[in-house]
């Protein structure tokens, strides 16, 4: 009987391993959605979709040995690996080693600054100091 249950909670986490890993993939992918619109969602769905991608690893490893296992592990690294560098690798802009690259021009952030300014007298005038 003991061996009974043992195999059959091997299959139960392989199988859930399987589920949470797809909906991890569902997860990553959502958060490539739009991301440069809505950053603070884009990075809540990322985290989690990293946690459940773990937590599917997790129980996949706990169905015991085999082939399966390997490919599902195997699948689960190259969609981790893969989503994030179309996330993070693949950002347009100027290479990282070229000097002042992501720094904007002097005249766009002295315009910035005097936005600023402005807003922040209006506040001022608005609440009375």
């Amino acid at each position: 009987m003991w061996d009974q249950q043992q195999a059959a909670d091997r299959q139960w986490s392989r199988n859930a391993g399987i589920v949470l890993i797809a909906v991890a993939t569902a997860l990553l992918g959502l958060s490539l959605i739009r991301w440069d619109a809505a950053i603070v969602l884009s990075n809540g769905l990322l985290i989690g979709g990293l946690f459940t991608m773990v937590g599917g690893i997790g129980f996949t490893i706990a169905g015991g040995s085999g082939v399966e296992r390997f490919l599902v592990l195997l699948l689960a690294v190259a969609i981790t690996v893969g989503l994030g560098f179309v996330r993070f690798a693949r950002r347009g802009g100027a290479p990282s080693g070229t000097p002042g690259a992501g720094v904007p021009p002097a005249t766009d952030l002295e315009a910035r600054v005097a936005v600023l300014e402005a807003k922040l007298q209006d506040l001022r005038r608005a609440l009375g100091g």
